[in-house]
């Protein structure tokens, strides 16, 4: 079975525009990611990361819901509810969502729907980012951004952004599902999504692309402030290995398990320095 992480597939009036690259590279970011299935269907241990992995969970994250990211920390407070994050330090990517293709899934917002923000987001903020759907078997779906974009229509491509400066990012959350956040960069990416990664052909556990870093956290009902350093993303396996370069970072994603029925929100997503 094929993996994936669609970073190609964006939504909302500001990706309507960029419909060149974007559309050519469907194809190729419609791959399956097998063994992320396998990972949220095995034993809970396994699940919040206490494999032969390494990746660890956050234990839950921290009650306090802290003021949002400012300045050059902010990535996007969702607060101006629409699809695009915070015109800041040269970031102008876009929220969009991705899936696997079981027949009768669904997800709100849908795959290509415009995004909008939900009223009403952490710590009584104006909006946030609201991801809810079922149905999904074979390696679930996901909520994502890319972090920046260069030139229009034909011509658009996605650009690698220096994270290096920073230590991790940090993020509000909400839902009644685990998920993994995952930090994609070049490496793992393919050329179609910005990256340099090239799979074997055929495809093969340890050597296909998309295997980006990153880290399941447990959610709960509440809002709560969870952090993920860099120092600790590790790779989930099933792709080929390679470092993680904060230097080349794509974008961020945040991904759901197969077989669950869900509905998370995410909210002032930043850097952390």
């Amino acid at each position: 079975m094929k993996r994936v992480k669609p970073m190609s597939i964006s939504f909302g009036t500001f990706s309507s525009r960029f419909q060149g690259v974007r559309a050519s590279s469907m194809g190729t970011t419609t791959m399956f990611r097998g063994m992320l299935a396998a990972l949220f269907l095995a034993t809970p241990m396994t699940l919040l990361g206490c494999a032969s992995s390494g990746e660890g969970d956050d234990g839950g994250g921290d009650d306090t819901v802290d003021p949002p990211p400012m300045g050059e920390l902010l990535i996007d407070d969702l607060d101006d509810g629409d699809d695009t994050i915070a015109d800041v330090g040269g970031r102008n990517g876009v929220w969009y969502t991705y899936g696997d293709t079981t027949a009768g899934a669904s997800m709100e917002p849908a795959e290509g729907a415009e995004f909008k923000g939900t009223a009403d987001g952490a710590g009584g903020s104006a909006y946030y980012a609201k991801f809810k759907g079922t149905g999904y078997k074979e390696w679930g779906a996901g909520l994502a951004f890319d972090l920046k974009i260069e030139g229009e229509g034909a011509a658009e491509m996605k650009k690698p952004w220096d994270a290096s400066p920073y230590k991790g990012i940090t993020f509000k959350a909400k839902g009644n599902v685990p998920i993994r956040v995952g930090l994609a960069t070049t490496a793992v990416l393919t050329a179609a999504d910005g990256g340099t990664c090239v799979p074997a052909m055929p495809e093969m556990d340890g050597m296909m692309c998309d295997d980006s870093h990153g880290k399941s956290f447990t959610l709960t009902a509440e809002w709560k402030t969870y952090t993920l350093n860099f120092a600790d993303a590790r790779q989930e396996g099933w792709g080929f290995p390679v470092a993680f370069d904060a230097k080349t970072l794509m974008g961020l994603q945040f991904n759901i398990g197969p077989n669950v029925t869900w509905e998370i929100g995410i909210d002032d997503v930043g850097l952390i320095q």
